[in-house]
């Protein structure tokens, strides 16, 4: 055996003999401690502690972070605090200490990930920029937005928690409102912080208390939002679906947007925008002032009119990257045709949801001719549920595929076309971009109803 060896040897027989040692003077204590219960506890634990190893002993550091964590002015402190020790007083902290301070202090992200989760059962950072802190101050603000009651409760404490998360807040998602207020309230003090906001007039478990007057913006909820849309400095994403829009209401609303030139995304889902209305944003993306790049207006009442205006803009448009208009059944396959005619001239969009949207065999002439063309830049084309395509057009669509610049992906799903054409479709374009992404027939899902 080598010196180094031997040296390492006789020192772990050392150290094991002073840990029996200890073991055996700490049962001795204990021993004498039952047989006489007079003996001063405090002296016992204190001679238990002497006697075991070393290392078993708490430091210091572990002695004085309880005592730490629980003086009132410790959130001052922590700043002069070294690192290591700073993390450990923060996790002895209680997660009901005031939001103002906190917010100042304690920047570690378990304390707030600890806070959250003991709110909210179910926390996802990804959409609050993959920080703890800033989900906890966007999900407890919108919180207070949808149950405040301006009967019982009074504004400055709302206004309070506003301007005391104002710094972390920019993305905020409300989904109901029943208070009303004005939007302007909001802006004024979130306005250069927000870059994206989802805000729906609606009453979570209603029940029997369901009052359709409680759902949707009004008139006047329109003219205020508008009106305080010159505050949102920075907003970029703006989700107004399931609002109860009218054609009406989104007049008034393009008239705050036109003075609004960040607006990048615009949700109006779920509305009841007509022709009208659609006219109304068809003008509004020829504009210089718009600059959007996302439109969805899925799921409203406008026809093949509303879809001719569209194809009149997307002629001239250069900026819309994607544009969703599924689940309008009343564009029909004449609102189709337009739509992809406009496509023949226009190289910016990018992805085109016409889903369930009554398209038919004139449609799929016009999308052949698109694919056929050099200028078309589509990447995304979802026209599934349009069951009026049928078996001819599809085997017309095949074709210009294999000859033209197809999108990589493409959903055909419930067209009419069965499950052979649809493989054939699904082949031909594989085979097109065989050095490239596999492009799927099935799972696309960029376009969210």
């Amino acid at each position: 055996m080598s010196e180094n060896a031997e040296i390492y040897e006789l020192n772990r027989r050392e150290e094991h003999t002073r840990e029996k040692q200890g073991e055996m003077a700490e049962g001795h204590v204990l021993l004498q401690q039952q047989q006489s219960p007079a003996i001063d506890r405090a002296a016992v634990s204190h001679l238990c502690l002497m006697n075991r190893p070393f290392h078993l002993r708490p430091s210091l550091v572990e002695l004085c972070v309880p005592i730490l964590s629980k003086q009132p002015d410790i959130l001052t402190l922590l700043a002069s605090l070294p690192p290591a020790i700073c993390s450990q007083v923060i996790s002895k902290l209680p997660l009901d200490l005031p939001l103002l301070p906190c917010s100042q202090f304690i920047h570690d992200e378990e304390y707030w990930k600890k806070r959250a989760l003991l709110k909210w059962k179910k926390c996802d950072t990804s959409n609050h920029g993959r920080s703890w802190k800033q989900l906890f101050f966007e999900c407890n603000l919108a919180d207070a937005l949808e149950n405040f009651d301006p009967t019982l409760e009074d504004w400055s404490g709302l206004k309070e928690l506003m301007e005391t998360s104002k710094r972390f807040v920019h993305n905020l998602e409300i989904h109901q409102l029943p208070s009303r207020i004005g939007a302007c309230m909001i802006f004024e003090v979130l306005g250069r912080q927000l870059s994206s906001l989802k805000l729906e007039y609606g009453w979570k478990n209603a029940g029997m208390l369901y009052d359709p007057d409680k759902f949707g913006m009004k008139v006047s909820d329109c003219l205020a939002f508008s009106a305080s849309l010159y505050f949102a400095t920075t907003l970029t994403n703006l989700d107004l679906s399931c609002n109860h829009l009218d054609d009406d209401k989104v007049k008034i609303l393009l008239k705050g947007m036109m003075s609004h030139p960040c607006l990048l995304r615009l949700n109006l889902c779920h509305n009841r925008v007509g022709d009208v209305g659609v006219a109304v944003i068809s003008k509004f993306l020829v504009t210089e002032k718009c600059i959007l790049t996302d439109l969805s207006l899925g799921d409203n009442y406008f026809t093949s009119q509303g879809g001719k205006d569209l194809a009149e803009a997307l002629k001239t448009n250069t900026l819309l990257s994607c544009l969703n208009l599924g689940y309008n059944r009343k564009i029909g396959d004449e609102g189709g045709r337009a739509i992809l005619d406009g496509l023949q001239s226009n190289s910016s969009l990018q992805g085109l949801s016409l889903a369930s949207c009554g398209l038919g065999e004139e449609s799929m002439i016009s999308l052949g001719k698109a694919i056929s063309s050099s200028r078309s830049g589509l990447l995304y084309l979802d026209v599934s549920a349009n069951p009026s395509i049928g078996v001819k057009a599809g085997a017309a669509l095949q074709e210009s595929i294999e000859s033209g610049k197809p999108p990589l992906y493409l959903d055909l799903q419930s067209c009419g076309l069965g499950e052979e054409a649809e493989q054939m479709i699904a082949n031909a374009i594989i085979k097109k971009y065989d050095k490239g992404i596999r492009p799927s027939l099935l799972q696309n899902n960029i376009f969210r109803l």
